[in-house]
């Protein structure tokens, strides 16, 4: 059976068929596309957006942290250290909620919360040596130094 064979109103009928199965084609992958893409939005929604913003919030904690330590160190008052405290316990609570939520941001969390403690520890210990004079100066370049690559690797990894 030949295509030239048959008459036009055949021809006529299997051009209406074959447009109707091309539409159903299009209107099947376009519904399992969009369908895709719906989902994927919803997972953005409810997994990472909520994620982004706890690490947007801690990096601006951070900042704070930096800022209130700076001036505890030029003033020589611990007040603006007991602020720079409650900044950082700000950050470990939101990276600790990155690490709870065992989701694919737990590890990045994780790494995170343990340099940012790395670099917590050292900074304030820095700061109240500084204000107290008991800090050894033979040590001081080197403890600075460890401090700023430690602040700079939590700051990487949270950007």
């Amino acid at each position: 059976m030949s295509f030239f064979k048959l008459s036009v109103r055949l021809k006529i009928y299997l051009i209406a068929l074959i447009g109707t199965l091309g539409f159903l084609t299009y209107l099947m992958l376009n519904v399992g596309g969009g369908t895709e893409t719906s989902r994927q939005l919803v997972e953005l929604e409810q997994k990472q957006l909520p994620a982004l913003l706890s690490i947007n919030n801690a990096s601006l904690s951070m900042l704070e942290v930096k800022s209130f330590l700076s001036s505890a160190i030029s003033s020589s008052e611990k007040s603006f250290i007991d602020d720079a405290n409650k900044q950082s316990d700000n950050i470990i609570t939101e990276l600790n909620s990155l690490i709870e939520r065992q989701d694919k941001f737990s590890d990045l969390a994780k790494g995170l919360r343990d340099n940012y403690l790395k670099y917590w520890s050292l900074a304030e210990s820095l700061a109240l040596g500084m204000i107290d004079g008991t800090i050894d100066y033979d040590k001081l370049t080197d403890l600075s130094k460890n401090m700023n690559t430690s602040f700079e690797t939590v700051n990487v990894g949270i950007g």
